[in-house]
């Protein structure tokens, strides 16, 4: 079974990943300088912004090769593209949101943190939320390749795209930049389990344009979303397509059910579905949870599929439920 929690692509991390990690995640904590108007003190976390230029040298020391170096996402294009890109990494909705949800960890929870997978006992099985072959653009139990390490929610979160045998995630002889060039973009999003609807949207804009940056004007990071509770766990699909929703918030839902479809709303840089399972169902306190896929098949780059009974899964992988039938 594939059930380690280090990335099979990874080497032993160091102190220098562990400070790599740190600075990458918290750099953003220098816009609270502009507080000092408030109280002098607040002036001290400019020097946050120091830790960017404190990344970008440790990332190239410590480089570990990047497992999805693979995959040809969408890169900025044009000037919309890039001045999109430059916005989205500034953009205060994720800022204030990922400051809510740190002060809610604070406040609401006492700062429990995330659980460690290999000391996670999960009794829900989980399928993974879609049919046939998808590529994990992000997101590791290996704090290293980690989808975000700063959100609590975020911690074990995953981001799937569908890519094809030169591991582009859109079709490069189509002109434009049409969402619906892209593999994903309306493929059907499944339930990874039994469970109750208990908060969706679907009433949110997908960006018109894939030039791989989010829309400008979003107002969510997770765009159209479902948060589905299944009694001892809650799962949380997000980056819908507008008007995609099959299940409204009160439906009992089986494991496999077409939901909603994959969409292009929200903090997202292109059309990919995003994933992450917690422990309580409002979002904004929830603690991100590790989680093991029942019946999951996983493959690197020209690699053949290893059939694993349960899997946790990484970045750089291609990944398939055998369902039932499909099962010998």
């Amino acid at each position: 079974m594939t059930v380690t929690e280090t990335h099979p692509l990874s080497t032993d991390g160091t102190r220098l990943d562990s400070i790599q990690n740190f600075t990458s995640e918290y750099w953003w904590l220098g816009f609270l300088g502009f507080w000092e108007w408030v109280h002098p003190v607040f002036g001290l976390f400019y020097l946050c912004f120091l830790f960017i230029p404190v990344a970008i040298a440790l990332e190239w020391l410590t480089d570990e090769g990047d497992p999805t170096e693979w995959i040809e996402d969408r890169e900025p294009t044009g000037v919309r593209g890039h001045l999109g890109a430059g916005w989205a990494t500034i953009h205060p909705v994720p800022l204030v949101q990922s400051i809510i949800h740190r002060c809610n960890m604070a406040v609401v929870r006492g700062r429990k943190l995330t659980p460690d997978p290999d000391e996670f006992d999960q009794e829900q099985p989980l399928w993974l939320p879609f049919d046939d072959e998808w590529t994990i653009l992000s997101g590791s139990p290996d704090k290293t390749f980690a989808h975000d390490t700063g959100v609590p929610q975020h911690r074990y979160a995953y981001d799937f795209v569908i890519t094809d045998d030169k591991g582009s995630t859109y079709d490069k002889a189509a002109s434009g930049t049409d969402p619906a060039t892209h593999y994903c973009y309306g493929e059907p999003v499944l339930a990874p389990a039994d469970g109750t609807v208990v908060n969706a949207t679907d009433s949110r804009n997908d960006s018109s344009r894939a030039n791989g940056a989010p829309a400008p004007t979003y107002r969510s990071i997770y765009g159209n979303y479902v948060v589905i509770d299944h009694g001892d766990m809650v799962t949380v699909l997000a980056h819908l397509q507008q008007g995609s929703l099959t299940v409204q918030v009160g439906d009992t839902i089986e494991q496999g059910e077409q939901i909603a479809s994959c969409g292009y709303s929200g903090n997202a840089s292109e059309p990919q579905l995003h994933m992450h399972v917690q422990d309580r169902s409002r979002l904004s306190i929830g603690i991100g949870l590790p989680a093991r896929f029942d019946a999951t098949d996983t493959r690197h780059p020209d690699g053949d599929f290893m059939n694993d009974k349960q899997a946790i899964v990484h970045c750089g992988q291609g990944v398939k439920t055998r369902k039932p039938t499909d099962q010998s």
